[in-house]
Formats: C-alpha cells, sequence, structure tokens
C-alpha cells in the first residue's frame, strides 16, 4: 500500500470550496424552497405542486 501526499491549505486563506459551502450554509431559502450542493453548485428547488405532491404519495402508498 502506498501513501498518497495531501497539501493541507493554508489557514486563514479562503478556499473554492469553503467559500461555496459557507455561501450554501448562509443560504436562506424562501419557505417551502429546497436548496441542495449538487456536484458545486448551489440548487434552489420549488415546492411540489398539489398534483405533483397527490400523485407521489398515492404511489408510495402503494408501495
Amino acid at each position: 500500500m502506498s501513501a498518497v501526499a495531501h497539501e493541507q491549505p493554508i489557514t486563514g486563506s479562503p478556499t473554492q470550496t469553503g467559500i461555496l459551502l459557507e455561501s450554501f450554509l448562509s443560504l436562506h431559502s424562501p419557505e417551502g424552497f429546497r436548496a441542495e450542493l449538487i456536484e458545486g453548485e448551489i440548487i434552489v428547488a420549488p415546492p411540489p405542486d398539489g398534483d405533483h405532491e397527490d400523485h407521489i404519495n398515492h404511489l408510495l402508498k402503494q408501495v
């Protein structure tokens, strides 16, 4: 087994990942909306509409 060198970021220096994570955690999405961090992008999804939610619940009850 071989060891892999891993560089540690310089303390106090914000990384792109750190900035993205900080932005995501401080995001205040509107009531009912869902915020997700997917492959480095912040995605905000609206709440499901009534019909969609009803159909999903119907399917879940069958399963």
